[in-house]
């Protein structure tokens, strides 16, 4: 895999002229509806263009057993390149735009750069042997057969970087986001650093603690290695925690604020409210995880709300029309279950728009479908979603 790096070089400004004469060339000739992975990143992108997205299943189900991958996320062992293929053409049925997944930094990095002394050269490297690439390029190669834009959330470090969930020194973070945003800076446009560091589920640090440890590293390290990506702040449990994280030193570290909302009623108003004030604020905003689930979970919980399958698809169907997000995630593809070490289901959950396994989706799925966006694709050409063939396994 080649990533562009460092410096400008005599002839680069060329290459890049050429490229985006051609691809140009291929629009006016309307041969081709180019994904955005195949965009080059200009200004006159419309990054202000509201984005359709989904967000995944967590990779863990932290509070449970932070060490265990669920079986319902996109890193699970048995979820192979035939399922991944399917969940994507999918999504790319339903006119996705953009996917937000979580990205385990253990799954990344499982042993310490340098071994027993960390070596800082190593883990800012790309090329450095431990780090484990393959199942991030899967779910990059997937989705790029679907032209859909990947969100990757940095998040859960490694047992040698950390005795909980901050890592113990701001160097460790930067210098895995400067091998990231070096390896895959020609194919993901947008970093969220971390999820919800505002919880005590995902960081049990203070938000200063996350400024210092993450997001100031985090932002310095993609804004070197890759200049035109764009960073998101990680997405906050509760948006009204966003000016304290600004007075914490967060203020100028992102580009986008992130923030999830979750009603326990099947109302956009109090979607709508959390957005609008974040904006208030001078801020971009995404809102990156959003639902409501169709059905009680198997074991009660005061997370969130329930509502009938009906209720569900009107709720999708409203968040769109009302709210005022430059890009907004529904919370989730399909129902899951939570799993123990053993393979025991401990609760299942019905969040999804379609059911767990795939096959019957509910009414919210032809409401997110249906629902009205601006699109990134419709100046790109013809409308044909299949662009290249998905790359054999590495």
């Amino acid at each position: 895999m080649s990533h562009l790096g460092g410096r400008d070089v005599p002839g680069r400004a060329f290459e890049a002229a050429h490229f985006n004469f051609t691809l140009a060339s291929l629009r006016s000739a309307n041969r081709v509806r180019l994904p955005p992975f195949l965009t080059p990143f200009t200004k006159q992108q419309p990054e202000h263009a509201r984005l359709k997205g989904l967000s995944d299943n967590p990779a863990y189900q932290w509070w449970r057993d932070p060490n265990l991958i669920q079986p319902h996320s996109c890193w699970a062992r048995a979820q192979d390149a035939a399922l991944l293929e399917g969940e994507a053409a999918t999504m790319g049925e339903l006119g996705v735009e953009i996917f937000r997944f979580e990205v385990p930094w253990r799954e990344l990095a499982p042993v310490r750069p340098g071994r027993d002394r960390y070596d800082c050269k190593a883990a800012s490297d790309p090329a450095w042997s431990g780090y484990r690439w393959a199942r991030l390029e899967l779910i990059l190669d997937v989705l790029e057969v679907e032209s859909i834009l990947p969100l990757p959330v940095i998040t859960h470090p490694p047992a040698w970087a950390t005795a909980e969930s901050p890592p113990l020194a701001n160097e460790l973070f930067g210098d895995l986001m400067t091998a990231l945003a070096l390896r895959f800076r020609s194919r993901v446009r947008h970093w969220e650093l971390w999820n919800e560091p505002d919880h005590p589920n995902s960081w049990s640090g203070s938000l200063r603690d996350y400024v210092r440890l993450v997001l100031e590293p985090g932002s310095a390290a993609v804004r070197a290695a890759a200049p035109e990506a764009t960073i998101l702040v990680g997405g906050l449990a509760d948006y009204r925690n966003l000016p304290l994280l600004d007075a914490a030193g967060g203020s100028g570290l992102y580009d986008v604020a992130s923030i999830h909302t979750y009603p326990v009623r099947p109302s956009s108003r109090p979607v709508a409210r959390a957005v609008r004030r974040t904006r208030a604020l001078g801020k971009r905003v995404w809102l990156t995880e959003c639902g409501i689930a169709s059905r009680a979970p198997s074991l009660s919980s005061s997370f969130g709300g329930v509502t009938s399958e009906a209720g569900q698809a009107r709720f999708v169907r409203s968040i769109f029309e009302s709210v005022d997000a430059d890009a907004v995630f529904v919370y989730q593809l399909h129902d899951t279950a939570i799993f123990d070490a053993s393979g025991l289901r401990l609760k299942e959950v019905f969040w999804g728009l379609v059911d767990e396994s795939g096959r019957r989706r509910k009414p919210a799925f032809e409401a997110y479908r249906r629902a009205p966006v601006k699109r990134y694709s419709r100046a790109l050409g013809s409308d044909s979603r299949k662009q290249r063939a998905l790359p054999t396994a590495r």
